[in-house]
């Protein structure tokens, strides 16, 4: 990238981020014209490309690791639920069917069946949420 000038470079980092060219003209001071004219330049294009696809691995690997990071807490927590006696017998069986999707053990689903698995999930969360900061009231 060190054959562009410094504000072509911005352009390059600023466009591998989802900026619009307009956005770009604005943001590094030159006509939106200019930046159309870059884009024009093969060598521009795939530096923007380029640029992008590091942006996309550099997110996949930093939300991969937070997903690494996460798992044993979230497993910990699937644990308590099934071995606390206390809780609910259907938040147990919630939580062996959590368990059994993340090992691969359901059934694949429709995008329906999908989006509704996601909204369940996101209730459920929110539930065990509220039902913690409850208990933690008393």
């Amino acid at each position: 990238m060190s054959e562009f000038t410094a504000r072509q470079q911005e352009a390059i980092r600023l466009l591998s981020q989802g900026c619009t060219q307009a956005q770009v003209a604005e943001q590094i001071g030159v006509s939106r014209r200019t930046v159309e004219r870059w884009m024009s330049l093969p060598e521009f294009r795939q530096s923007v490309n380029d640029v992008g696809h590091e942006v996309t691995e550099r997110l996949i690997f930093d939300t991969a690791s937070e997903l690494n990071r996460l798992l044993p807490l979230a497993f910990s927590n699937l644990q308590e639920i099934l071995q606390n006696q206390d809780v609910k017998t259907s938040d147990r069986l919630r939580a062996c069917h959590i368990l059994g999707s993340w090992a691969g053990l359901s059934q694949p689903k429709t995008q329906k069946q999908e989006d509704a698995s996601d909204l369940d999930l996101k209730s459920y969360l929110a539930h065990l949420a509220k039902k913690e900061s409850n208990n933690g009231k008393h």
